[in-house]
């Protein structure tokens, strides 16, 4: 396999860098993301962006503060990935957008609508661990794949199995 090194052209910022780490450093990662992306907004440089991550050490406190903030909508989306991560499979952005479409009772649920979800689903998370941080894998298949197919977000089995719990007990 050769690396491309040819001069890119195009908007720079859209590159994507792919930095190995290890997963028990994925926290600090993001939290030193988190903050470079603050400075870039003050100073007017590049923001960058603060994709969530998955934060393997949810607790199940941490699991039932999420599950309070979180609407009828975003806990369905949140219940397909842990569907999905008890049988130890992906679960589709198809998949989370036709169970938010379902929570929403709305045919007409689309991907813009499931972006915004998602949006809040980070929000909520950041409130319970403080930085950018989903009980979710998330992953790029590449934009070769249909619509719909691109994402995948899998829990953990005992992040799932947590969850369902807590989402059975509603």
């Amino acid at each position: 396999m050769k690396l491309d090194t040819s001069p890119m052209s195009g908007d720079e910022t859209q590159v994507i860098h792919l930095v190995p780490v290890f997963q028990k450093d994925l926290p600090a990662v993001w939290k030193l993301l988190a903050e470079l992306n603050a400075q870039s907004a003050i100073t007017g440089a590049s923001p960058g962006s603060s994709i969530p991550t998955a934060d393997l050490s949810w607790s199940e406190a941490d699991l039932v503060a999420l599950f309070a903030l979180c609407k009828p909508i975003h806990r369905a989306i949140l219940t397909r990935i842990a569907e999905s991560g008890m049988k130890l499979k992906p679960a589709t952005y198809e998949e989370l957008r036709g169970a938010g479409a379902r929570a929403a009772k709305n045919a007409d649920f689309n991907y813009d609508n499931m972006r915004a979800n998602l949006a809040w689903i980070s929000k909520y998370g950041r409130k319970v661990k403080g930085l950018p941080a989903w009980p979710v894998s998330f992953s790029d298949r590449g934009a070769a794949q249909p619509t719909g197919q691109r994402y995948e977000y899998l829990m953990s089995k005992n992040i799932a199995e947590t969850w369902l719990k807590i989402a059975a007990a509603e």
